[in-house]
């Protein structure tokens, strides 16, 4: 018998947050990443990211420090 919704979600609320990472992961597979072309676009997206970080053309930015800035600029 298939789970509902709401019995999914309530057993993903109990993974870790490193299963429920790996859960995401999954899903997100399972959508957009079965499509060959959309896997290319993101694969050819991810080389031209990491380029631009090796380059030194972008600059990495912990996820504090972006949401810090995000609340300034939106006064939150």
């Amino acid at each position: 018998m298939a789970l509902t919704l709401d019995q999914l979600e309530a057993e993903a609320a109990k993974l870790n947050p490193t299963e429920r990472a790996a859960l995401l992961d999954r899903l997100h597979e399972l959508d957009e990443l079965s499509d060959p072309e959309i896997r290319a676009a993101w694969n050819i997206e991810i080389l031209r990211r990491i380029r631009q970080v090796d380059s030194g053309q972008v600059q990495l930015l912990d996820g504090p420090t972006v949401i810090a800035e995000l609340r300034n600029k939106h006064d939150l």
